[in-house]
C-alpha cells in the first residue's frame, strides 16, 4: 500500500488525525509499521507499570516523514473537501497561517 492510500485509510479510520499532522504520522508509523515500534515495561514516580514506546533512529530512516504525510492530508482536506478537520480551531489556525504565507509570497515578488 502506498503513503497516499496509508493517509486517506488513517483520515477515514481516526477522525482524531485530521487535526493533527504528528498524530496523523504516528498513527500510520503504528498501524502499517509495528516491526518498528519497540516497547519496554517501565514503573513511573507514582509507582504504575506503564508501557514505553519508541522508534530506534535507525529506523526512522524507514518510516515516512511527516512532511510527506502533511502533503497528502492537505491534498485529501484542501484540494477534495474530503475527511475535514474535527476542531474548529485546527481550521482557523491553519486559514491564518495560509493567509501569513500568500501575504509573504505576495511581498516577496
Amino acid at each position: 500500500m502506498n503513503l497516499k492510500k496509508m493517509v486517506e485509510q488513517v483520515l477515514k479510520e481516526f477522525p482524531k488525525s485530521r487535526d493533527s499532522d504528528q498524530w496523523l504520522t504516528l498513527k500510520i508509523w503504528a498501524k502499517y509499521y509495528p516491526s518498528k515500534i519497540k516497547e519496554e515495561e517501565y514503573t513511573d514516580d507514582q509507582g504504575v507499570e506503564r508501557i514505553r514506546k519508541y522508534v530506534l533512529l535507525n529506523d526512522i530512516l524507514n518510516l515516512p516523514r511527516e512532511d510527506a504525510v502533511k502533503r497528502y492530508r492537505a491534498i485529501f482536506q484542501n484540494n477534495l473537501g474530503m475527511y475535514p478537520p474535527t476542531c474548529i480551531e485546527v481550521v482557523r489556525k491553519r486559514k491564518q497561517n495560509e493567509f501569513a504565507w500568500y501575504r509573504l509570497v505576495k511581498e516577496s515578488t
